[in-house]
């Protein structure tokens, strides 16, 4: 089989299976029938006995699970695709790789652990909290049972002091009191635990509305951050918060996730329209939680109401609109605010890429130009590809350079990512 049918019949058995979890979890009807269906199609395509494939697909499970919006039973429908491939995870995938694709979500991580698909072993641990993007999306914090029994090694982290003020690694300290009341129910839930924000995220108008009438709550008020937030946009969104605040109290509430920013993110339109009603000022920043929010509703709502959009930005929520794999609405925009021009679908396709939303990836953009990015985002069957094929000039400009750069940046590759640089190398310098 030639490079380009290898690479087409990857394209495509990974882009049936997208198909297949999204109409899983999109669907609120005939689930086990989806679920089925789902089930044939990865015996049908024996994915699981190509291990260079399966890490694709957790890849896009992944992805998926950090950003497509989350409905009522959107984690518990992962949860049981994960499920079924108990097995052959633990099987064909070792347990830091399990923790490097899904790292990025804290309620998944705690599945995989409760399933005993991944331990928290002194490699995870590290990495939570020696990372300093976990650490300030509180992992250490999240997982303090996990992380409790490796305190006293020497290489964990020291809570510091300098003439009696804390100067870094305060999470420490937290993590030598008492588990906060109903902390694992609340943490297996993964959600922000403050009243507020459950009965936006339930669209709860009217409760809404008693709730800041009697507490005289600010409708302009932004949102406090929880250690039991699991969504990344959100956190993202909320640490900026907190750096924000080093510079000054002021900047900070500019910052922070707002109430209404905070409905449209959760496609809630009730609370969204009361607060649009009560003269709640609408940013250009509600687009993007719009995005997230996957209601058509809110989306039409903000063209109506005229959200200014700067130059370009049509282009940024098609972006967004990939990662979040809301395909529907990345179409949308395509077709009515954007021109098909060469380098904004080559963005798209990088986009693509890094969160495997194979519904935008182009085959015929796979090429010598492509070789960092599916290096950088691990699609080790592309990579495959290039490396077995005679056709392929090793010293081209589109590939000597971004090779070097991959190489700079030190990554964690996979064993037969390893396999072909060393091909490369060799084929280089012999």
């Amino acid at each position: 089989m030639s490079k380009d049918d290898k690479q087409q019949e990857y394209l495509e058995t990974i882009k049936s299976i997208q198909e297949s979890i999204l109409k899983f979890l999109e669907e609120e009807t005939n689930c086990e029938e989806n679920l089925t269906f789902l089930k044939d199609i990865f015996n049908d395509l024996e994915i699981q006995d190509n291990r260079i494939e399966f890490m694709s697909v957790l890849h896009l499970i992944s992805k998926i699970a950090n950003n497509f919006h989350r409905s009522c039973n959107f984690f518990s429908k992962i949860e049981q695709i994960l499920q079924y491939l108990k097995a052959d995870i633990k099987k064909n995938i070792s347990n830091s790789e399990i923790f490097n694709i899904f790292h990025g979500n804290k309620k998944i991580l705690l599945f995989l652990a409760e399933e005993g698909i991944m331990t928290f072993d002194e490699y995870v641990i590290r990495k939570i909290t020696m990372t300093n993007k976990l650490v300030e999306a509180n992992y250490p914090q999240y997982f303090q049972p996990e992380i409790e029994p490796f305190m006293q090694e020497q290489w964990f982290p020291r809570y510091n002091f300098h003439n009696c003020v804390q100067t870094q690694n305060e999470w420490v300290y937290e993590l030598k009191e008492e588990v906060p009341e109903n902390f694992y129910a609340k943490r297996k839930k993964g959600e922000n635990d403050d009243t507020l924000c459950e009965m936006i995220r339930n669209d709860m108008v009217e409760d809404f509305i008693a709730y800041v009438t009697r507490s005289n709550t600010s409708l302009d008020a932004t949102i406090q951050l929880s250690i039991f937030e699991t969504n990344p946009f959100l956190i993202k969104k909320q640490t900026e918060k907190q750096q924000i605040q080093y510079y000054g109290e002021k900047e900070a509430k500019q910052r922070g996730i707002t109430l209404i920013e905070y409905a449209v993110f959760f496609g809630s339109i009730q609370i969204y329209n009361y607060l649009r009603l009560e003269k709640v000022q609408l940013t250009p920043s509600l687009w993007n939680f719009a995005v997230h929010g996957k209601n058509a509703d809110l989306i039409h709502s903000l063209e109506d109401c005229h959200v200014s959009l700067e130059g370009g930005a049509y282009m940024q929520l098609f972006y967004e609109s990939i990662k979040c794999h809301h395909n529907d609405i990345a179409n949308y925009f395509l077709s009515n605010f954007l021109r098909k021009e060469e380098e904004n679908l080559q963005k798209a396709f990088i986009k693509s890429l890094r969160y495997y939303n194979f519904a935008f990836l182009n085959d015929e953009q796979i090429n010598e130009s492509s070789f960092y990015d599916l290096c950088k985002y691990d699609y080790s069957a592309l990579i495959g590809s290039f490396v077995t094929s005679t056709a392929i000039d090793i010293n081209k400009k589109e590939i000597f350079p971004q090779f070097a750069h991959v190489i700079s940046y030190a990554r964690i590759f996979t064993s037969f990512q390893v396999a072909c640089f060393n091909k490369i190398w060799n084929h280089m310098f012999q």
